[in-house]
């Protein structure tokens, strides 16, 4: 199901751009940006909590990562999957940094917010069409 779940802090922000439901966990594709100068980097293992509204909490699995200059895309898997009574999905994501590279050897330095919270619906709204009449 698409989201539009943002979350900002300083000169970055984190975008989950769905939720992909399967019987046995979920996959949640996440977008990094940031004004940050150099290649992003950020392990989701280590920096990625999530709890859903009814307590449960989920371990995570790093699935796929592509980093770019102020861009990081990521995939993580988590476990077990939503039950249905689950109405959202709280994240909380910490360790993001950057790589800067000085005389020759990379330096990882955190990025300014050092914490973003966010929310994804799993109820999204309805469209914004209207439901047809029952055929005559």
């Amino acid at each position: 199901m698409p989201t539009s779940a943002v979350a900002r802090e300083g000169d970055t922000l984190i975008l989950a751009l769905c939720v992909e439901v399967h019987a046995e966990g979920a996959v949640l594709p996440l977008l990094v940006l940031s004004d940050a100068p150099g290649l992003l980097g950020w392990d989701p293992v280590k920096g990625l909590e999530v709890h859903d509204d009814t307590g449960r909490s989920y371990e995570v699995r790093n699935l796929a990562q592509q980093a770019g200059l102020g861009a990081l895309q990521t995939a993580v898997w988590i476990e077990p999957a939503p039950p249905p009574d689950a109405r959202r999905l709280l994240l909380a994501v910490t360790g993001l940094v950057r790589t800067a590279v000085a005389r020759g050897t990379g330096i990882e330095r955190p990025l300014s917010g050092t914490s973003w919270s966010f929310e994804i619906d799993l109820v999204p709204q309805r469209t914004g069409a209207e439901v047809p009449a029952p055929p005559t």
